[in-house]
């Protein structure tokens, strides 16, 4: 049912059964699956493509411009997989050209005022990031097999492997509150 209040480009594909409340625009290359109910006050974008019995929320906007600088106006989609819930005021952006698509699986629950993002793909940053903790963790364990009783290089590579002290080769003071711990 469409109601004369909402927008729906004439490019979009829209099943028979979608049901559209008032004041919702639904822009060009959209398709929209059977039985999926879309809220008053919803905007879907170009490149939306909306699953069976999905129920999207007022004020939710699906597949609008990615927030990201690498972005050059490619085509690219927002794909919703069949009985998802989008709840109030969720914001889902369309993919990049690193993935081209933002995916949501089927059966899933959106909660309100949620932001999804595209996969932007690794960032040099962290690639630096692991490579240096690489590095300090082959250090670490190199030192461990090299000196397997001390307590730095165990804790180091993580594993925390502690060494206890025989009772009789602590002094008498360090004895006593050893053994009421």
């Amino acid at each position: 049912m469409n109601q004369p209040l909402s927008y729906v480009h004439p490019g979009a594909k829209i099943a028979q059964t979608v049901v559209i409340e008032p004041y919702s625009t639904i822009g060009n290359n959209v398709i929209i699956g059977e039985g999926t109910w879309i809220g008053s006050n919803v905007t879907i974008m170009e490149g939306a493509r909306i699953g069976k019995n999905c129920s999207i929320y007022p004020g939710a906007v699906i597949s609008a411009v990615p927030q990201d600088l690498k972005f050059k106006g490619e085509e690219t989609t927002a794909i919703i997989g069949d009985n998802t819930i989008i709840r109030e005021c969720v914001t889902i952006n369309r993919g990049t050209s690193y993935r081209n698509s933002t995916k949501i699986g089927k059966n899933c629950l959106i909660m309100a005022y949620s932001h999804l993002v595209p996969d932007r793909g690794p960032r040099r940053e962290h690639r630096r990031r692991d490579v240096r903790h690489r590095a300090r963790r082959h250090r670490a364990v190199r030192a461990l097999q090299q000196r397997p009783h001390d307590r730095r290089a165990a804790a180091a590579v993580g594993k925390s492997r502690r060494v206890r002290t025989p009772l009789t080769t602590l002094p008498p003071r360090r004895r006593a509150s050893r053994l009421y711990r």
